[in-house]
Formats: C-alpha cells, sequence, structure tokens
C-alpha cells in the first residue's frame, strides 16, 4: 500500500522536462492518485497550455502512467481544495515565494497563493541545487504542514532550456521525446 492516498503537483511545465518527470515518478512511487494542475498564467515565452497539457499527457502514456494520474487543466489553482489531499509534491523554487511580497519576475505575489500551499497537511519539496528552499520559507512552512524532502537529480530546468534555445541551441535533447513531439512546433514562443 502507498503513503498516502491522494496527491497534488502543480507547476506550469514551460516545457516539461526532467525535473517534472522525477516529480510524477515521485508521486507515482508513494500515492494512490495524483492530481496535476497546469498553470494558466499568461506571461511571454509560455507555451499556450494546450500544449503544456499534451506534453505533460504523451510523458504519463509513454510511461504508462496513466492509471496515477489526473491532469486538471481548467481554472485557477487556488479554487481547488487543498484539503481533499493529503500530499502537495512540488519543486523548491515554487515554495520560495513564502517570504516574498515580489517574485524574481516583478510580478506582486498575492496572500492568496501564499494561503493555499499552507493549507496542505503534508508537503513533499523537491530540492533543485541551483534553486534550495530558503530558510525562512522553512519555517513558515514548517508551522502549517509536516514537511518531506527529496533531492532532484537534474539541474535541468524550463529556464535553462528556454535560454538554450534563444542562444540557437539544439534543445530536442534538453527534453524527453515525448515532450518534443508535444513542443517542436511551439518553440519559436521561447524566443
Amino acid at each position: 500500500m502507498k503513503k498516502f492516498e491522494r496527491a497534488f503537483i502543480k507547476g506550469s511545465f514551460n516545457p516539461f522536462q526532467a525535473g517534472h518527470l522525477h516529480l510524477l515518478n515521485i508521486a507515482k512511487n508513494i500515492s494512490e492518485k495524483t492530481d496535476i494542475y497546469i498553470g494558466n498564467k499568461q506571461r511571454p515565452n509560455l507555451l499556450p497550455r494546450e500544449i503544456r497539457e499534451k506534453a505533460v499527457k504523451n510523458n504519463i502514456d509513454y510511461n504508462n502512467w496513466e492509471s496515477h494520474f489526473n491532469l486538471i487543466s481548467t481554472g485557477k489553482h487556488y479554487e481547488i481544495n487543498p484539503t481533499e489531499y493529503d500530499l502537495f509534491i512540488t519543486g523548491s523554487d515554487l515554495l520560495n515565494i513564502m517570504t516574498k511580497t515580489i517574485s524574481s519576475r516583478g510580478i506582486k505575489i498575492n496572500q492568496i497563493y501564499k494561503d493555499f500551499y499552507l493549507k496542505f497537511p503534508n508537503i513533499l519539496i523537491v530540492d533543485r541545487k541551483n534553486m534550495p528552499l530558503e530558510e525562512d520559507a522553512k519555517k513558515i512552512l514548517r508551522q502549517n504542514s509536516n514537511i518531506l524532502y527529496e533531492t532532484c537529480p537534474t539541474e535541468i530546468s524550463g529556464s535553462k532550456i528556454r535560454q538554450a534555445y534563444r542562444e540557437g541551441k539544439d534543445i530536442s535533447t534538453m527534453v524527453s521525446p515525448p515532450t518534443w513531439a508535444a513542443i517542436k512546433e511551439h518553440i519559436h514562443i521561447f524566443a
């Protein structure tokens, strides 16, 4: 029997890459079912939601994980009820907003986002070597949730992939074949 009944993963998946695949693999191994929310923010260099959703689905299908995951790609993430889940799985970069009012992109961080994350009883944080969870964010999270940790085995990120594209590099080898199949006709958006 798996440790958790129902987990939640949220991300922009722009593009879906090895770190995201690691999150899904963790979820598959420790949760009976996981809902994946695909973000809908409108910002520069963001693939359309339907393309990002296709990339996530392609990777799930490629790994024969269909019975483990449910994709959510409508509405706002904070309209989802965190108390319906017993685990939130996320990269450390997302939770570093807990102590900030302005994001690294200069966007105001609303309290509604912070409150959303603090409602999960358990949070599994996958620490990224190049962007670990900050100590102040850890303190806030520990006051509200049971915190678990994993380490991400890769340093590839969506930012690095988009930057490589802008530098004229071939990014087809930086993503999985299922991701490439979904995004190859749309990568001009990264320019």
